[in-house]
């Protein structure tokens, strides 16, 4: 494994993004996504290495039963959490099977 150091220079916050202004509150988790683009910039490799997982949807057909996988490269879950009470029950909720019907 190669390590690679990043040397970002940084003088002022807007420098992540231009939606970041001088004493305002943020979001964190917006900052630590701009955070990681620019680094990602500048060596995409570190960034995978590092948070990158491959989120797998699975799918089949209940008519004919066709089963298919599809592999998407992920940084971060955007998660729901409207009516919970546990991390546990949100993410049973993002993996719940689902129904889908025809158009």
């Amino acid at each position: 494994m190669v390590l690679y150091f990043v040397v970002l220079n940084v003088v002022k916050i807007s420098d992540f993004s231009s939606g970041f202004h001088k004493y305002q509150q943020e979001d964190a988790h917006e900052f630590l996504q701009c955070f990681l683009n620019r680094i990602e910039n500048r060596c995409s490799d570190i960034v995978q290495q590092v948070f990158g997982v491959r989120l797998v949807s699975k799918l089949c057909c209940c008519n004919c039963g066709h089963y298919s996988k599809i592999y998407e490269p992920l940084i971060d879950v955007n998660l729901e959490i409207k009516d919970a009470d546990s991390l546990h029950s949100v993410l049973e909720s993002f993996t719940r099977v689902e129904k889908l019907d025809d158009p």
